[in-house]
């Protein structure tokens, strides 16, 4: 993971400063700011799952991770084996139980307040809360890259232990006060 000032996490460096610039305080904004100090939406048991080798048929599983903003507008990161998409595809990298959790928990969706094991990282509606909130754009700004570098420190842990191969980008946008995310493969 990248470390920063004193063995921080870049992602955590942000944070820190789009809380000494401004972020909200008031309850119905701060879901923001709760959500970047649980670890950007990471879902770490999901992580621990896939790279627990018990979970693996091969020492170096090749998988691909990914962001998505989804209809709602929520920034999700999510993993698949390496050519899922394919009509045939059979799992010869993943144990078989392990590998049926994942597909049925990716059929289902979001459940009852579990996300599906596919999903390692959540964040809810970042850019609406900004403009919500009404948090100036140095602070916005300062949130946004931090959820990138989160990201990116993500796909680093990943990559120790399984090949990532298909890697998109999240990347932090400010033009005049207003900030968002932009995901897009990396080329």
């Amino acid at each position: 993971m990248a470390q920063g000032v004193e063995g921080m996490k870049k992602s955590d460096q942000f944070l820190q400063l789009a809380q000494m610039i401004g972020l909200p305080t008031n309850a119905t904004d701060d879901r923001l700011a709760q959500q970047a100090k649980d670890d950007f939406g990471v879902q770490r048991d999901h992580i621990q799952a896939l790279m627990d080798s018990a979970n693996w048929l091969v020492s170096r599983p090749q998988v691909e991770v990914f962001p998505l903003l989804n209809q709602l507008g929520n920034l999700v990161v999510e993993w698949q084996p390496v050519g899922y998409e394919s009509v045939c595809y059979k799992s010869q990298e993943f144990e078989p139980r392990f590998f049926g959790r994942y597909e049925t928990s990716r059929a289902l969706g979001p459940q009852y307040g579990h996300r599906p094991v596919s999903e390692l990282m959540y964040f809810k509606e970042p850019v609406a809360y900004l403009r919500r909130s009404g948090v100036n754009s140095a602070a916005s700004f300062a949130l946004i890259c931090g959820i990138q570098a989160r990201f990116e420190e993500l796909r680093s842990e990943i990559s120790r232990s399984l090949s990532v191969v298909c890697e998109s980008r999240i990347s932090a946008v400010l033009r005049g006060d207003e900030a968002w995310i932009e995901v897009s493969d990396a080329t």
